[in-house]
């Protein structure tokens, strides 16, 4: 059975801007999310991740208000990633117009809550995303920003995702 490849370009926000970065350092202005988002309108793409690198540190989320205006510009499948950090907070993300919660710290974190997104809003609404770090053969996943460790094993990480519930 072939399955068709799909389309998911990944945004990094920071400071409510779009940027470029290499490793998630030294970012370059990429242009305003409004903009940008419009014209991906013109693109055949499947879905867009925005991970917003310095909500990620700082533990807050771009505001909600904000992500709904983004959510209305756009006319493709949004998913969100940074700072989120409570069942409350993947709710509003939903309610701004978002399909997808992206989740990476909160799975070392605080389980519990992904768990209780995935039971509350479904495994197809939460995503996993996981920090690989290090060479062949010693590769670990980072949690904050690839800024600690949190696991020695991907696959490990990947399957304790899925059990808490992700869908991707």
């Amino acid at each position: 059975m072939f399955v068709e490849p799909r389309f998911i370009p990944t945004l990094l926000l920071k400071g409510g801007q779009f940027v470029k970065t290499r490793r998630f350092a030294d970012p370059i202005y990429v242009g305003d999310p409004v903009n940008v988002l419009s014209i991906f309108n013109e693109f055949v793409v499947d879905e867009i991740i925005i991970l917003d690198i310095s909500a990620a540190v700082s533990r807050s989320p771009e505001s909600f208000e904000r992500l709904r205006i983004y959510a209305e510009e756009c006319f493709i499948p949004l998913a969100y990633g940074g700072g989120l950090t409570t069942v409350e907070q993947i709710g509003d993300l939903f309610y701004a117009g978002f399909e997808k919660a992206v989740l990476n710290t909160l799975l070392a974190e605080d389980p519990a809550t992904v768990e209780a997104a995935a039971n509350r809003y479904g495994s197809q609404a939460i995503v996993a995303s996981i920090d690989v770090r290090g060479g062949e053969g010693q590769r670990q996943v980072g949690g904050r920003g690839n800024r600690e460790l949190v696991s020695d094993s991907p696959a490990g990480w990947a399957r304790r995702a899925v059990e808490l519930g992700a869908g991707e």
